[in-house]
């Protein structure tokens, strides 16, 4: 699904490239845009708070980390208390840490309105090992990213005001299947550091059965040797 994704924001990107200049050769005015939107995802879960933090931790060295932000999932604003983050966010809470079409639609709703968007996440790397990325899902990263072609000569017809709408229609679009991307990948990191944390626990759990079946081995044997030594002395005092 991500690897769909991805090939299907490259496709929309090459749209998006004519749909914008077409936009700009007639001169077609689109609604102002403000700069710069940071979106962190979080959980609904209070397990994952290690990651978490690691992620806050991640938002906040990065270089650029101007601009709005959107916290998406219920830990989010528990983080930021804790680590004592006192500028203003908007926050997003949905039923599930991987929200469904429409949910998505209305987190893309929201970042609809910023020049960029990046979203910061837990990304897996190995089986092992989960790291915080940041990804730039603004239409205009996807087109620096896949380095479209240029737009044929003459460029493709479009009319006021379609123009505007047809741009709006296909950042909107853009933006959806990223952000749906970012969850699925922050899901399957989350799902990754929860197979770990049960493989730890049944190793621990392995670990004190057999510790306790040594104490009890242990325990048994003296059971054993008081019952010999009462035997003993039993029969030495019969004999006496």
């Amino acid at each position: 699904q991500i690897e769909k994704n991805r090939e299907f924001a490259a496709q929309l990107a090459l749209a998006f490239r004519e749909v914008k200049s077409a936009v700009q050769k007639f001169k077609i005015k689109s609604p102002a845009k403000k700069d710069k939107v940071n979106v962190l995802l979080f959980s609904n879960q209070g397990h994952f708070i290690n990651m978490e933090m690691q992620l806050f931790e991640f938002f906040k060295g990065y270089s650029d980390n101007g601009g709005d932000v959107l916290i998406v999932g219920r830990t989010g604003s528990e983080v930021l208390e804790d680590s004592s983050y006192h500028k203003t966010y908007d926050n997003l809470i949905f039923d599930h840490d991987l929200p469904r079409p429409e949910e998505i639609g209305i987190a893309a709703g929201k970042v609809a309105a910023y020049e960029k968007v990046k979203v910061y996440f837990p990304q897996l790397k190995t089986i092992s090992v989960q790291q915080p990325t940041m990804v730039d899902i603004s239409a205009e990263a996807v087109l620096e990213e896949n380095n479209p072609e240029a737009v044929p000569e003459g460029g493709i017809a479009i009319l006021e005001p379609e123009g505007s709408k047809m741009l709006e229609f296909f950042q909107s679009q853009i933006l959806g299947l990223l952000l749906e991307q970012a969850f699925l990948e922050a899901e399957l990191a989350r799902t990754a550091s929860r197979f770990l944390s049960m493989d730890a626990a049944q190793q621990k759990a392995d670990t004190y059965v057999k510790e306790n079946n040594i104490n009890l081995l242990r325990a048994e044997s003296s059971l054993r040797g008081a019952a010999i030594l009462e035997m003993s002395l039993g029969i030495l005092a019969r004999k006496v």
